[in-house]
C-alpha cells in the first residue's frame, strides 16, 4: 500500500491516470436535511446520474472506515463524460462534502485501488502495479510506502 502526497498540480495528470486505468469510482453524498430523497449536492448528482452502477446507504464507508449519517456511497462508471465531470475540480481535497461529494475512492475490477479520507486528509494506494509506479515517478507525485 502506498500513501500519496498530491499537490494541486498534480490532480488532473492523476485523475487522467485513474479513469484510464479503473472502471469505476465511488463517491459519498449527503442527502438534503429538508427533503431526503434528494442530496445536498443534487446538481452535482444529476450530472453523473446516468452513470451510476449502484448506491446504498451507509453508516460507515466500507473501504474508508469513515462514519457518515444519512449518506449514499455512490459507485459511478469510468467514462469519458465522468472524467470530464471530475476534471471540474482542481485538487483531490475538493471531494470533501463542500465543493464536491466526499471520499473520492477509485476501483479497478471491483477492487479498491484508491481511496481519499477527505476529512482528514489522507490518500492511499493499494495493491500497486509497476504501471502505477512508474506512474507515480514519471508525474513526481511523492509517495511512501505502508506496511
Amino acid at each position: 500500500m502506498l500513501e500519496l502526497i498530491i499537490n494541486n498540480k498534480k490532480y488532473w495528470p492523476f485523475i487522467k491516470y485513474a479513469m484510464s486505468t479503473c472502471n469505476s469510482f465511488s463517491v459519498v453524498f449527503e442527502k438534503d436535511y429538508h427533503d431526503n430523497s434528494k442530496y445536498i449536492l443534487q446538481d452535482f448528482y444529476s450530472l453523473i446520474n446516468e452513470f451510476v452502477i449502484n448506491k446504498k446507504s451507509i453508516g460507515q464507508h466500507p473501504d474508508t472506515g469513515t462514519h457518515f449519517e444519512n449518506c449514499d456511497l455512490i459507485k459511478i462508471q469510468c467514462c469519458e463524460t465522468t472524467r470530464r465531470i471530475l476534471m471540474d475540480a482542481t485538487q483531490i481535497f475538493e471531494w470533501n462534502g463542500n465543493e464536491c461529494p466526499e471520499e473520492l475512492c477509485f476501483y479497478r475490477d471491483d477492487e479498491k485501488w484508491f481511496v481519499s479520507v477527505s476529512h482528514e486528509r489522507f490518500l492511499f494506494i493499494y495493491n500497486e502495479s509497476k504501471d502505477d509506479i512508474d506512474f507515480l515517478n514519471k508525474e513526481r507525485i511523492e509517495y511512501n510506502f505502508v506496511i
